[in-house]
């Protein structure tokens, strides 16, 4: 798919493009999903609220969004690092430090709302 989508990206490959491939594919299943009417700022929301359960290969768990006061959905990584001239997986998919107050702020509403990271139906194509 980089060949035929980004082959002209500056910089190659990288997080950056990646995660913006990921974001603009969930809104466009998002989009895809409000059927039969016009998009409306509701209606278009609301679709993204929907989006439960996207797996991906660039996100340690799925992706989720909600009624919550704070979103960080993607708080959690791996951790790389170079080996032979590429980068390796050096640990699983590990919670991010909650020494960001951010980080415990979410960690918290995740615990006292485990419907919100709860995979659901995933939007179709994901």
């Amino acid at each position: 798919m980089f060949e035929k989508y980004g082959s002209k990206v500056t910089g190659g490959l990288g997080s950056f493009s990646q995660m913006g491939f990921v974001m603009a594919q969930q809104l466009v299943m998002a989009l895809q999903s409000v059927k039969g009417e016009d998009y409306t700022l509701k209606n278009v929301n609301q679709a993204i609220k929907n989006i439960k359960g996207f797996k991906t290969d660039m996100l340690c768990k799925p992706w989720y969004y909600g009624e919550a006061p704070l979103h960080l959905p993607n708080n959690v990584d791996w951790t790389t690092t170079p080996k032979n001239g590429k980068m390796v997986i050096k640990d699983g998919c590990i919670p991010i430090s909650e020494a960001d107050p951010a980080i415990a702020q979410v960690r918290k509403i995740e615990k006292d709302q485990p419907d919100l990271t709860k995979p659901g139906t995933p939007v179709p194509g994901s």
